[in-house]
């Protein structure tokens, strides 16, 4: 496929995102009014879609695969890295309120496994990708590329997974 055409399904795509990105602008410019781990989240989808925007620019401008990998990964790891964030800002703000609350009898382990599961699942369809899509770049920047893609995805989830974890459950088992 051609990259222009890959670039306009890009920008179409992205103008079609506006349900989800219109309400994070708002959120984020609301500012102080709301709570910070939203504003981490809506943070990260501004990001993610600012990523597709760069991916479509740059997928227009060059004939290569390296630069649209390149922002494709550099913002898939930062948006995943304020998701984590927000994941993190959201438990601190439930904390005092954890001793009033029911719990709810799930087990821990599995929702680890789940996340992480899908991690390197995540992680190896990147890979793959990345080496499938540069095949004109030399063997061993390819291998690096996907090996670094891979990588920040895996460890994304995994973050992600650690910090859903209830406290105390890192030590139970």
């Amino acid at each position: 496929m051609h990259h222009s055409v890959l670039a306009l399904g890009c920008a179409a795509t992205t103008l079609a995102g506006c349900v989800w990105y219109v309400p994070a602008l708002a959120t984020v410019r609301a500012g102080e009014d709301r709570p910070a781990s939203r504003r981490c989240a809506a943070a990260a989808v501004l990001t993610a879609w600012g990523t597709l925007i760069a991916v479509a620019v740059s997928l227009a401008l060059t004939s290569s695969w390296l630069a649209p990998l390149t922002a494709a990964g550099a913002g898939l790891a930062l948006a995943s890295a304020l998701r984590v964030r927000a994941a993190l800002v959201a438990r601190a703000e439930r904390a005092p309120w954890v001793d009033i609350l029911p719990t709810v009898a799930r087990p821990p382990q599995r929702a680890f496994a789940a996340w992480t599961v899908t991690g390197l699942s995540t992680g190896l369809v990147l890979s793959v990708v990345v080496m499938l899509a540069a095949q004109s770049t030399p063997v061993a920047p390819r291998i690096t590329l996907a090996l670094l893609t891979g990588a920040s995805a895996t460890a994304a989830f995994l973050l992600l997974a650690a910090a859903r974890l209830p406290r105390g459950a890192q030590h139970r088992a």
